[in-house]
Parts: structure tokens; C-alpha cells; sequence
């Protein structure tokens, strides 16, 4: 099972908006990343430090959730909402496989 573990760090003026998105994550989001073969995703905070571990099926890796993938295509609120959202968020982040 492959796994990929992302740093990132928050922008201290947007850590309220992410912990209440990621508190109410869309139906269409989960489903989707499912459907991408994600297995388990576990996120830790820590002040303005974000830890990610993304466990996915054999044979998948980010690029599922790459430009034009189908996980982007699954739902406007994927790429409409979530997308640009993180990018607000995170000013900067940092992925090992």
C-alpha cells in the first residue's frame, strides 16, 4: 500500500476556515477521494503545522489528483471549492514518499 505523508504550514489568518472546512468535509469530496483509491487519510494539526498521511490502494499515487484527473472531475465542489481553498490555507507544504 503505498503512502505519502505531506508537511504543510497554515496561513495564521485562515487556521478558524480550515478547521471549520475540515470539520464538514462535502459527501462528494470523501466519495471521491475513495473513488481515487484512497484508503485511509489521517490529518494532525500542531499550532500552524499541518500533518498529513494518505494511504492509497497498489498502483495509485498523487497524480489521481493531478489536473484533469477524474477525482477533479467527480464533483464541482472538488475542484470549484476544495482546490483553491487549500491553496488559501497553506502557504507553504512539503510531500515524501
Amino acid at each position: 500500500m503505498p503512502r505519502f505523508f505531506m508537511k504543510a504550514t497554515l496561513r495564521p489568518e485562515k487556521e478558524q476556515a480550515y478547521i471549520d472546512e475540515h470539520d464538514n468535509i462535502y459527501p462528494e469530496v470523501s466519495s471521491g477521494l475513495k473513488a481515487a483509491g484512497v484508503v485511509n487519510l489521517h490529518i494532525w494539526k500542531d499550532g500552524l503545522s499541518l500533518y498529513m498521511l494518505i494511504e492509497m490502494k497498489d498502483g495509485c499515487d498523487l497524480s489521481v489528483f493531478g489536473e484533469g484527473s477524474e477525482y477533479r472531475k467527480s464533483s464541482p465542489r472538488v475542484v470549484g471549492e476544495s482546490m483553491p481553498r487549500y491553496r488559501r490555507y497553506v502557504c507553504q507544504h512539503d510531500i515524501t514518499t
